[in-house]
């Protein structure tokens, strides 16, 4: 049996064989909320339904042992009972990265490759910005806690006081 090789990335979840070829595909959606929402859960390591739906193509046909580049990649093949191998920069997954602008125009989700590197520059903004509004919650939420903290001592010292 031949080597699959797993990978998910902006255009969506890919299956490869050892030259390459698509074997199964599940493309993301293309709208710029929906895929940003999409590549949080991939980069969260969560199993997109993408991935589910190349590794269930996968599992169906026969195949056992999914090469893999990433861990969290490996524990989503793991988690559909099959068996990762995980490899960094396999050749055959750098050449498929790098033909991914000429992909995106085959597959008809831009009309020229200027056009994949414009789209991928506003998904990677907005992404970005998504990512630092995030952050910034959070420091929010550290400050009213901290407040909060400040005020609690400040009830207890008056009750020593009195």
């Amino acid at each position: 049996m031949t080597t699959m090789y797993f990978t998910q990335n902006v255009l969506g979840a890919f299956l490869l064989d050892e030259e390459g070829r698509r074997v199964a595909e599940s493309l993301a959606p293309f709208k710029t909320n929906e895929i940003i929402d999409y590549l949080i859960d991939q980069e969260e390591g969560k199993a997109t339904t993408q991935a589910k739906e190349v590794l269930e193509k996968a599992k169906a046909s026969g195949f056992t042992e999914i090469v893999v580049e990433t861990i969290e990649d490996g524990r989503i093949v793991s988690s559909l009972n099959l068996t990762p191998k995980i490899t960094v920069k396999p050749a055959v997954l750098v050449k498929f990265r790098e033909s991914l602008p000429k992909l995106a125009v085959e597959l008809g989700l831009c009309g020229s490759e200027e056009e994949y590197f414009t789209r991928l520059h506003e998904i990677s903004l907005e992404l970005t910005r998504r990512k630092l509004r995030k952050e910034a919650q959070k420091r929010d939420l550290l400050a009213v806690q901290a407040i909060r903290a400040i005020d609690d001592i400040d009830k207890t010292i008056n009750l020593y006081v009195s």
